[in-house]
């Protein structure tokens, strides 16, 4: 990509090519080929200002070449214009060019067994709705090639889901270990993007200021389950074991509900242990409820989450309490 570098590409997407010129900000002419259509696209400091194809250019033009697969590109330093004449985002002109490519009748993608696909969308269901309930998150959904799983629109709609789909399941072989973690951030909204397969992808929108460490410590926790349920197969869940008095052992599963709600699924991966630590200090009692409570926020580690806990917990011990004196 020297700046008086010209030649000729092959055997690269397109799409990753031009997302290349953009983040090194060249000023250069592309002539693309793909079979008989032949085509060029104008670049300046990184910006497309311009798509030609025979006697036809624009922003159409451009759409319908950046969607042509198996291409050749040869490149020349330099773009011929003095004016613009598109000025839509590359970005958008990306996902929308991979979209109208994937909604080709040779490119649909072939359906699986209906009694499978129910089955995967009952085991991916619960833990979507589980990932909705994490601290600041609007909407949860998986994206495969052919629908959405999704329990509510969230900050988009549904024909933008599956441009933003398109565009991932495009990238991903070209990623090394298929692996292509993202963040996007909107107006409003931060979109947190995790492929779980080459078809499926978790797609996760949370208010901008959320804790993003938190997050990504649930969604880490759920991959293996999420992973699970698209083969088809539930994983079974960790079960807890209580000290003390059955009265204190059914106070100790409402305290972890009650931070599972408030931290997510994380809270069991920080409540076992910190259970095991309270008890190696002091027998399992009633009345040291507020230790544990207190061992338990440190761990959080977020101020306003820690004081929606204590708030959750203080009737729960209040409870414990009264039960353990009567």
């Amino acid at each position: 990509m020297d700046k008086s570098y010209q030649g000729h590409i092959s055997g690269i997407p397109l799409t990753s090519f031009l997302q290349l010129i953009e983040l090194d900000h060249k000023t250069c002419t592309l002539r693309v080929t793909s079979g008989n259509q032949r085509g060029s696209l104008y670049f300046v400091n990184g910006e497309l200002w311009d798509a030609q194809s025979g006697n036809e250019c624009g922003a159409e033009t451009a759409l319908r070449i950046i969607s042509w697969q198996q291409v050749i590109i040869d490149i020349e330093a330099g773009c011929p214009l003095t004016i613009r004449n598109i000025d839509l985002p590359l970005g958008f002109m990306l996902i929308e060019g991979v979209r109208r490519r994937d909604e080709r009748p040779e490119a649909a993608p072939q359906r699986g067994n209906n009694n499978q696909d129910l089955a995967v969308n009952k085991l991916l269901s619960p833990i979507i709705a589980r990932i909705n309930r994490l601290p600041a998150v609007q909407t949860a959904l998986i994206l495969l090639p052919d629908k959405i799983i999704k329990h509510k629109s969230g900050p988009l709609n549904t024909e933008s889901w599956h441009r933003i789909g398109s565009f991932i399941h495009q990238m991903i072989p070209e990623t090394k270990d298929g692996i292509l973690n993202m963040e996007i951030r909107l107006s409003g909204s931060l979109l947190i993007i995790r492929p779980l397969s080459p078809e499926a992808t978790l797609i996760v929108a949370t208010k901008p200021s959320l804790n993003l460490v938190l997050i990504n410590a649930n969604l880490k926790l759920l991959n293996a389950e999420l992973q699970a349920a698209l083969r088809g197969k539930a994983q079974a869940r960790k079960t807890s074991r209580w000290p003390g008095s059955a009265p204190l052992a059914h106070r100790l599963k409402v305290l972890e509900s009650a931070m599972t709600e408030i931290i997510g699924p994380l809270a069991h991966e920080i409540f076992q242990p910190g259970v095991a630590d309270w008890q190696s200090a002091g027998p399992a009692a009633a009345d040291r409820l507020q230790e544990l409570i207190d061992l338990l926020c440190m761990e959080i580690g977020d101020p306003q989450l820690e004081e929606h806990f204590r708030r959750a917990a203080r009737p729960i011990i209040k409870s414990a309490l009264y039960e353990a004196r009567r």
